[in-house]
């Protein structure tokens, strides 16, 4: 679709996960950043693929995001 052609030669790393944390759109950009190709990538949990052994702010960030609203 035009959407998904306009991810792709986006400059932004753009992931889409669902709610369990798994990741189900990895575009090019994001594979430039963070090195891992969409293969790699999808159907693995975010968290533990881009905070393995740092992921503590990150989950408190969603738990105040969930909680107020607030990033």
């Amino acid at each position: 679709s035009e959407q998904a052609a306009l991810l792709e030669i986006a400059q932004d790393a753009i992931i889409v996960r669902d709610f369990d944390d798994r990741i189900l759109f990895w575009n090019k950009s994001a594979e430039r950043i963070y090195g891992y190709t969409a293969e790699e990538t999808l159907g693995k949990i975010k968290t533990k693929l881009l905070y393995a052994g740092n992921s503590s702010d990150y989950e408190q960030a969603l738990e105040n995001l969930f909680a107020d609203g607030i990033w």
